[in-house]
Formats: C-alpha cells, sequence, structure tokens
C-alpha cells in the first residue's frame, strides 16, 4: 500500500471512529415506545462488537460473511430473552441447512459471554454470541434507548448489570429486543421488533422469512 492509500485509509478510520464514539445522550430516545427500528433495505452497519475474548469485530463485515441471523437481546438475566434463544436454538438446525449463519448480541460484557459459554452444555447450538456494551450496533439498528428512571431503579436493585450511557451521568440503556435477516451484501432482508420486551417474533415466522429471504 502507498502512502497516499495508508494517508486516506488512517483519516476514514479516524472519522468513523469518531462517529462511532460520539454519542449526544440528549438524543437519545426514552422507552423502547420511542425508538425507530432498521427497516428493510438498511444496510448493517459498520460498527464494533466484541467476542467473548474481547476481540473487536465489524459487525457488517461479519453479516456480509455469509447470509445472517442477528438476534438482539437485553441480556441473560432476562428469562424472555432465555426463553427466546432457547425457540431460536431448537431452529438453528434448519436454518443452517438453508446457509444461514445465527449471531446474538446484547449489552453483556464480553468475560460474561464468556463463562456462559464455559458452563454451556458440549451441545450448545453454533449461534455466535457477541457483546454490544458500547451500544454500537443497537444504536446503528435504531434499538437503543435510554431507560426510564424508575425502571433503571428498579433494575439496579435487583443487581442486573445495565450498560452505562457514556457521558451521561447515572443514565443507563438497552436494545429493543430484534431479530433482523441478512443478505450476503448486508441488507436487512427481514425486521422484527416490538418494544414489548415479552413479545417475540414466532420461531416458525421466523424461519419462513429466512427461507423468502433466499429466493
Amino acid at each position: 500500500m502507498d502512502l497516499l492509500k495508508a494517508m486516506r485509509l488512517f483519516f476514514v478510520c479516524v472519522i468513523l471512529l469518531g462517529s462511532v464514539v460520539t454519542l449526544p445522550a440528549a438524543s437519545l430516545p426514552v422507552g423502547p415506545e420511542n425508538t425507530a427500528p432498521a427497516q428493510p433495505g438498511t444496510m448493517a452497519p459498520a460498527v464494533p462488537v466484541q467476542t467473548p475474548e474481547g476481540t473487536a469485530v465489524d459487525l457488517l463485515a461479519l453479516v456480509r460473511e455469509q447470509p445472517t441471523v442477528l438476534i438482539v437481546y437485553r441480556g441473560g438475566w432476562c428469562p424472555f430473552c432465555s426463553a427466546h434463544l432457547g425457540e431460536i436454538a431448537e431452529l438453528e438446525p434448519a436454518l443452517l441447512e438453508l446457509g444461514y449463519r445465527v449471531v446474538a448480541i446484547s449489552p453483556e460484557r464480553p468475560e460474561t459471554l464468556k463463562k456462559l459459554l464455559m458452563e454451556a452444555p458440549t451441545d450448545t447450538p453454533h449461534r455466535l454470541l457477541y457483546s454490544d456494551r458500547a451500544m454500537h450496533a443497537s444504536m446503528g439498528l435504531g434499538l437503543a434507548y435510554a431507560m426510564p428512571t424508575n425502571l433503571q431503579k428498579r433494575y439496579l436493585e435487583h443487581g442486573i448489570d445495565l450498560a452505562p450511557v457514556p457521558e451521561s451521568e447515572g443514565q443507563h440503556w438497552l436494545p429493543v429486543p430484534a431479530a433482523f435477516i441478512f443478505d450476503r451484501e448486508g441488507a436487512i432482508a427481514f425486521s422484527y421488533a416490538n418494544p414489548d420486551y415479552r413479545t417475540r417474533v414466532d420461531a416458525e415466522d421466523l424461519l419462513a422469512a429466512a427461507r423468502a429471504a433466499l429466493e
């Protein structure tokens, strides 16, 4: 790579990094009902998520490797998330046969995910777990929201390890649980998000959407 190309690459990286880490907390929607989840046709955001070992991976590059089913969940502490991931696990063999990869991201710390995988049985499904602790992916997908004060207080009192909003004193945030199907170009072919965290996409509907996305 010549010097000119290297300098261009450097400045592009600086610009992207600045766009990732700069977050005006005042612009965050308060409450899940005020979010605007990404719709079909939208590209996956080119933002970092972390493996359980703490290695940064670009989400857009990840989903461009092969068709991907992306599950966004609140955390392992959420029983509705755990139940939904269990349903996805049952669906996973059919998705793998279709050529999909299943990826799940949450605001859990990388070390929390690593501990979870170490304690998991050997027949754990093949979905890949990534940490979105900094909420870059959730922001890029239109899922991130600032927690209402009363709800945040209740969660913290129960010992839930919520992700803090940068440059915002005492404010925490969560993603709206969602499911996306990405094509090989990294574009959304199917999306489902519901501000009521108790309601998730039906597994059979997700499988049907995965089949339709390949047609």
